[in-house]
């Protein structure tokens, strides 16, 4: 069985990335991935920057502990730095370990400007992510379909070279198509059982302003 592990840092201390268990959820609605895919999700507090190294180390060693072929990290303004470190040292550890970098940070015109090329990152998925991920897991698997037919995926040869934008993913017309993480079992008991735990329900994606501050319009341009 492929291992794949999910990471997440949240923005605050009683938070945790629900976007995770929703590439989770959606991704097991098809029998082939919940039969040839173990996927891990660690979820961590927010990381003072102060504290980058050393939980980065920490982080990787959690990671590497599943001995999974592939990691994949949600970034966000507060993270995406993190996740800069934790990738350089999972490389280090293990150069075939392959690296997604996803979330509302990993725009597309920045991602084809080149901002990226520098990250220890294999992969990159823009826009909502669900089945692009889905989709990566399938390549994965041995099947038909090739990298460069994938919306959504910006992927390379190697971390020297630039990366390949394809084209983008259109965005889901209801979120209704991802099944609740939570109903489905997908969300940790040990992560709901945290003292202050703030579940969050996503109940819209995407906006039509485009407030510098924001990131809620990131390749979504509306709602």
């Amino acid at each position: 069985m492929n291992k794949a592990v999910l990471v997440g840092v949240a923005g605050s201390n009683n938070a945790f990335s629900l976007s995770l268990y929703n590439l989770k959820a959606y991704a097991f609605q098809d029998p082939e991935i919940r039969r040839t895919w173990n996927l891990k999700i660690i979820q961590h507090p927010l990381i003072n920057h102060i504290s980058f190294e050393s939980k980065a180390d920490k982080c990787r060693d959690l990671i590497l502990e599943s001995s999974p072929c592939l990691v994949a990290f949600s970034c966000y303004m507060w993270n995406i730095k993190f996740f800069q470190i934790l990738s350089s040292k999972l490389k280090e550890k293990d150069p075939e370990i392959k690296i997604v970098f996803g979330g509302p940070e990993l725009d597309t015109e920045h991602i084809q400007e080149g901002r990226f090329d520098k990250y220890h990152a294999d992969f990159a998925v823009s826009g909502e992510g669900e089945l692009t991920f889905l989709d990566l897991l399938k390549y994965f698997n041995g099947g038909m379909l090739s990298l460069n037919r994938i919306h959504g995926l910006s992927y390379r040869a190697s971390l020297d070279q630039p990366f390949i934008t394809n084209d983008k993913r259109s965005a889901f017309d209801s979120l209704d198509s991802i099944p609740s993480p939570y109903l489905t079992g997908i969300v940790d008991d040990s992560v709901l059982l945290r003292g202050g735990v703030e579940a969050n329900i996503e109940t819209q994606r995407g906006c039509n302003l485009r407030c510098s501050y924001c990131i809620y319009h990131k390749d979504m341009p509306e709602i």
